[in-house]
């Protein structure tokens, strides 16, 4: 009897059918967390710009007196007041899906496993939270990745400082960090191979180290996305002025001449140090000592192998318990003297931000949404059988009480 087996039944091939195993698999990490436990502090808010009314300094006009039999009163004083000011930010997704594709992938299981309308729609809604929980950790420069070597003239790859905020085919523009100039408007990124190293489409591109970077899309020669991002925590628990950025950028308060509006910063100069149990009481109770602060911190956020050490740090050291919570946003927090800390894939590398829920907020003109004011939510591509549609989310990160954030840096880790 003939025996058909894989290398006699290549003539078979054409009778054999393909089986795709259900459901699509997502092959991307979307984990949110900074993002999902901050949206339950959010004030709705409508119109130009946000003002917070602030007490910046506490009455002086206060003394103790004795032994005299009329005592003086002291000289009357005011408390000191002042406002800081917070802009809206607009953070945008769009899509685009042709007439043919939309039909074919519309009659369920027989044509597809999942619509294109659906996957679409509800992959856009996650890469933007995603983008939005990356701009929660930044200076609001909106810088992607620094470039770390010099890129020779028609170059078709490039090391950068790392690669984690870019995809494939996302196309982004190279701007001058010190004044956003544009040097390439429009660089497609063709493939990511290593944390560093990334490929893209041969253009005139020459830039030096330190003096460029990857940015977002530009939306023409005069709007660049440069400073468009969300005021993040390297920028509210960052008292130095920012390259590129005012020192009034927080808040319309300028830090340097202004003490109440200044974080409390426990930096190295650079120098990586290991974390340790002390280290991290420290900065904890920091706030505690500010005299523009007084809330210990309710939250830790930070990498993941930093976390992860501290996790071993507290299984050793039998004073603290470090035990597993889960959180309102639904991620697990080891608890530390009474603080969740939590490990964000974003964080910044070697920081640790702490702070207390009640001083960091969003303010926001409502929640995601489709752009459908003309009560159309797909709408067609003059011309083409085609359609698009698009999202936004008007949000901004404020503080009310830059004294009660910590940022603590230049931290080490023996884990990868």
């Amino acid at each position: 009897m003939a025996v058909l087996d894989s290398a006699a039944s290549t003539g078979f091939d054409a009778a054999l059918k393909t089986y795709y195993l259900e459901p699509l698999r997502e092959m991307v990490n979307k984990s949110t967390v900074l993002l999902d436990e901050l949206e339950t502090r959010k004030e709705t808010v409508s119109g130009r710009n946000y003002i917070v009314p602030l007490i910046a300094r506490r009455h002086p006009g206060v003394t103790s007196r004795s032994g005299t039999s009329k005592p003086k009163l002291p000289t009357a004083q005011h408390q000191e007041y002042a406002v800081a000011t917070y802009g809206m930010k607009y953070h945008y997704g769009v899509i685009e899906i042709d007439g043919p594709t939309m039909r074919r992938s519309s009659g369920g299981d027989r044509g597809s496993f999942i619509a294109a309308v659906d996957a679409e729609t509800k992959g856009l809604g996650e890469a933007l939270s995603m983008d939005i929980n990356r701009q929660l950790f930044g200076d609001g420069t909106n810088i992607l990745a620094s470039i770390a070597t010099t890129i020779s003239t028609v170059a078709t790859s490039g090391t950068l400082g790392e690669t984690r905020f870019l995809d494939k085919d996302r196309i982004c523009s190279v701007l001058k960090n010190d004044d956003g100039a544009i040097l390439v408007t429009s660089l497609t990124i063709t493939n990511i191979s290593s944390d560093t190293v990334v490929s893209f489409a041969a253009t005139g591109l020459t830039c030096t180290t330190s003096t460029y970077g990857i940015y977002g899309e530009t939306e023409s020669t005069s709007i660049t996305p440069y400073r468009q991002a969300l005021t993040g925590l390297k920028a509210l628990a960052f008292n130095a002025n920012i390259t590129n950025m005012s020192t009034a950028y927080v808040g319309g308060v300028t830090r340097a001449s202004n003490d109440w509006w200044q974080a409390n910063v426990d930096a190295n100069s650079g120098t990586a140090r290991s974390v340790t149990i002390s280290l991290l009481e420290s900065a904890i109770l920091k706030p505690i000592n500010n005299r523009y602060g007084g809330v210990i911190p309710t939250m830790g956020v930070m990498p993941t192998n930093i976390w992860a050490t501290i996790g071993i740090l507290l299984h050793a050291d039998k004073r603290y318990s470090g035990e597993v919570t889960t959180l309102e946003g639904g991620w697990k927090a080891l608890g530390f003297s009474g603080v969740n800390l939590v490990y964000d894939k974003d964080a910044e590398a070697g920081v640790i931000n702490f702070f207390n829920k009640e001083n960091l907020f969003f303010l926001s003109d409502g929640d995601l949404q489709w752009l459908e004011e003309d009560g159309r939510l797909w709408k067609w591509v003059s011309g083409y059988d085609s359609y698009i549609a698009g999202m936004v989310w008007d949000l901004e990160l404020a503080t009310d009480k830059p004294g009660n954030l910590v940022r603590l840096a230049d931290l080490e880790s023996s884990l990868s």
